[in-house]
């Protein structure tokens, strides 16, 4: 005689998502004991509660229409042990982990009013031996100091701990890297007694292939339940995060998230006048005029303009290099000048293109466009995005991986964006804006 569990599963396949179903119902094991009581065993904490919260409801009224009788118990699991004995070696795994850079750490983090609310955060969260958030998930733009963040915890629990701090980076997750997450899974106590906290750098660029989002899934639940500490960074927050499976997007969630936000002029001028050691009174104006043009958004920008003001500095100058500005003049027009260009060829207004318009020819132009203006000028993505209706870094990388994806798999569309790109290479060696290299 079939068990009622597979009564309720033949009816949850009918009425949920077959990936839910798969996701949620299917790990569920089911207990029928005397009584008419009907035992259901999740296999994490997360699971448990997201179980009870989306699908318990469900499952009782459906039990009313075919046992009045049945109850329903659902056990909250303590924390499991997984971990099978296997030939092999943990830290030879982790041999391709990134090194920790010493340098990084939180005395050396310049800290003002766009992260101190994730300085904070962060060193709360590498202090505290019971986290009162569990992950933390530090999200800012590219160059916006977020890798720092993640060095300085690491450095902290590699400081006090004997255990290994495991710090991924998804730009560059390899065969190796996916073997390690899937190794950590399948043997949970030995990652218990070896690594000390989870840190995955970048996690907007974190792979779908070889079930490395459902490798990370568990692993997330597993140090979630015992509690070990995880943290994650990312450009963006994680319901903007298509690429990862819901299921994850919903897991970076489940703490605290603490954002980055933009430079502001006073912090610009600030960590500027700290990096370039010997600025006086006499410069400060030069440098501040120098700081509304150049409009630095985060490190990375304020980082390609030091060298230039340390020798302009050196040199004694009480203006701001002319030099300086036609560069930074020369790249806005460069831009402007590609706008221009794309809109005559599509048939567009430069409205268009800053606009909000989803329309396919619209938006394939859009993209080519901002394709054209990272590979031909200097500017970094969110300084691109500040020229098309101020849209967000990603964006322009979205943008620009699109177009280098269609390169490869359209011969003839390959063949429109070399015309195009030889035609704007004119334009702007005619106006002497060519982007100079090195």
């Amino acid at each position: 005689m079939p068990s009622p569990w597979s009564h309720i599963c033949d009816f949850l396949q009918k009425t949920i998502d077959s990936v839910d179903f798969s996701r949620w119902i299917k790990p569920v094991q089911a207990e029928f004991l005397d009584r008419g009581i009907l035992v259901l065993r999740p296999p994490s904490r997360y699971h448990c509660e997201w179980f009870r919260e989306h699908y318990l409801d469900l499952i009782l009224s459906y039990c009313r229409q075919i046992d009045h009788n049945l109850h329903i118990k659902i056990e909250t699991p303590a924390c499991r042990n997984r971990s099978k004995d296997h030939s092999i070696s943990l830290t030879k795994t982790l041999s391709r982990v990134p090194d920790l850079d010493s340098s990084k750490s939180f005395d050396t983090l310049l800290v003002g009013s766009f992260n101190r609310f994730a300085f904070n955060a962060a060193k709360s969260f590498s202090e505290k031996p019971v986290m009162s958030f569990n992950p933390l998930l530090i999200e800012g733009a590219q160059g916006s100091g977020k890798t720092h963040f993640l060095q300085a915890i690491a450095n902290r629990y590699s400081s006090r701990n004997q255990q290994i701090p495991l710090l991924l980076d998804c730009r560059h997750f390899g065969a190796q890297d996916v073997a390690l997450l899937r190794f950590l899974h399948e043997n949970s106590n030995y990652c218990s007694k070896t690594v000390s906290i989870l840190l995955i750098d970048n996690m907007h660029l974190l792979p779908k292939r070889d079930k490395l989002q459902q490798h990370l899934c568990h692993l997330f639940d597993y140090f979630y339940d015992l509690p070990k500490p995880m943290v994650f960074t990312s450009d963006g927050l994680p319901g903007l995060l298509p690429s990862l499976e819901p299921a994850l997007r919903s897991r970076l969630n489940w703490g605290l998230v603490a954002r980055i936000n933009e430079l502001t002029f006073e912090d610009s001028m600030r960590i500027l006048a700290k990096l370039c050691n010997g600025l006086n009174a006499s410069q400060s104006k030069s440098i501040r005029a120098f700081v509304q043009l150049y409009r630095p958004k985060c490190f990375a920008d304020i980082l390609g303009c030091v060298e230039k003001l340390k020798l302009f500095i050196q040199n004694g100058g009480i203006s701001i290099n002319r030099q300086l500005l036609d560069q930074t003049r020369g790249e806005e027009e460069a831009i402007l000048l590609i706008q221009g260009l794309i809109c005559k060829v599509y048939h567009l207004q430069p409205q268009d293109l800053c606009g909000t318009s989803r329309q396919v020819a619209v938006s394939n132009a859009r993209h080519m466009c901002m394709y054209f203006c990272k590979n031909m000028t200097s500017l970094s993505y969110a300084k691109i995005g500040s020229y098309f209706g101020s849209r967000n870094h990603s964006t322009i990388i979205h943008a620009c991986r699109k177009v280098r994806a269609e390169i490869k798999r359209n011969p003839e569309f390959a063949q429109e964006v070399v015309k195009l790109e030889r035609d704007i290479y004119k334009l702007l060696k005619r106006k002497n804006l060519i982007k100079k290299e090195g």
